[in-house]
């Protein structure tokens, strides 16, 4: 899985909709969405409120392939806060 990070929720949407579109997914009661965009939310990260998509590099839903490749990072674990438990 690769990932493309977006500086607006609107931009995000618009790229899940351009990859639903080439993949021919139709939306249905089965099927919603190609993938939800999410917030980078860790403030501490110099990408925070930027969005990230998923895009897939292998499979059904490949779609690594509509995209420049230098726009497709992999993922940051340090992109969300982690939940610690307290002792």
């Amino acid at each position: 899985m690769k990932y493309i990070i977006s500086q607006s929720l609107t931009h995000a949407l618009s790229t899940i909709c351009y990859v639903e579109s080439n993949l021919s997914l139709v939306k249905n009661k089965h099927v919603t969405t190609y993938a939800e965009p999410e917030m980078i939310s860790n403030i501490s990260h110099e990408l925070s409120g930027h969005y990230v998509i998923p895009i897939a590099d292998s499979g059904w839903l490949k779609c690594d392939q509509l995209f420049d490749s230098q726009l497709l990072v992999d993922q940051d674990f340090t992109w969300f806060d982690t939940i610690s438990a307290s002792d």
